[in-house]
């Protein structure tokens, strides 16, 4: 297997066992499980390709550096986080058909690697027990979306505001406008929440997703916010004017990134 370089390397499907190459890695129905004891990262990211069928763009050095992550049945989305602890990425979100849900399709490691190895992630009793929600309007979630003091009650309720909407007649600004609200939270796992919950369900939100994708102190969720700004941009004019913002972030792997979209944009436009 090729080494990691500092020029863009393309994972894509191989024949590669996870086993074979000293841990456990297991994509099924979506769901991640992982059980690994200080693999190097290239060699999981190539498994995490195979089997997830998603293509793994890697920028800068540390494919060599020790991973190791123990948990079992996680969504696709959450397990990547756990297996990529505090690196920079985004995640590109796609459908295999109209009918089918929304999963990531494209993975971007930027900016370099994280500050270390990537710590043992909890396992999914753990990770994803939050506190239980008070109320069950769509007013009392909005509140406790915004104002409840622990952060994972925050994310139960948004969670259960976006599944649930609000019944015709009633105010269609409450989901949107508390969406936008988590945005500026102060934790970034309650403001990565409602950026998933965006690419997930489509809440329209375009005003505080250039927002964040301008002003997010977290690299990570930049990212994620130009990919689907471009994604939602009406127009390939339209996505260029967004990318063009994009090229002045503080991060080089994102500027970078909008140069390649760009790039891109105007080779199908010819």
């Amino acid at each position: 297997m090729k080494k990691l370089s500092g020029m863009v390397l393309l994972l894509f499907l191989n024949s590669a066992g996870a086993e074979a190459a000293g841990f456990l890695l297991s994509v099924k129905d979506h769901r991640l499980s992982a059980r690994i004891e200080q693999a190097a990262l290239a060699d999981v990211l190539d498994e995490l390709a195979n089997q997830a069928r998603l293509k793994v763009e890697y920028r800068g050095s540390g494919g060599d550096e020790a991973v190791s992550a123990t948990f079992e049945d996680l969504p696709l989305q959450e397990g990547i986080r756990l297996l990529l602890g505090d690196r920079n990425y985004t995640v590109t979100y796609g459908r295999a058909g109209p009918a089918e849900p929304l999963l990531p399709v494209e993975l971007r490691i930027i900016g370099g690697g994280g500050s270390g190895p990537i710590t043992k992630g909890p396992t999914p009793s753990k990770a994803v027990g939050p506190k239980s929600v008070g109320g069950t309007s769509p007013e009392d979630l909005a509140r406790e979306a915004l104002q409840a003091s622990d952060p994972k009650a925050r994310i139960a309720a948004l969670k259960k505001l976006v599944e649930q909407g609000v019944a015709p007649g009633k105010d269609a600004t409450l989901v949107p406008t508390t969406v936008s609200g988590a945005f500026k939270d102060d934790d970034a796992e309650v403001r990565r929440e409602a950026l998933t919950l965006v690419q997930r369900s489509g809440v329209p939100v375009e005003a505080a997703l250039l927002d964040m994708a301008r002003h997010d102190p977290k690299t990570e969720l930049r990212g994620q916010a130009w990919d689907e700004i471009v994604d939602l941009s009406e127009s390939t004019a339209a996505a260029m004017e967004q990318l063009k913002l994009a090229r002045q972030d503080p991060d080089a792997g994102i500027r970078a990134w909008a140069e390649r979209k760009m790039a891109q944009l105007a080779e199908e436009e010819e």
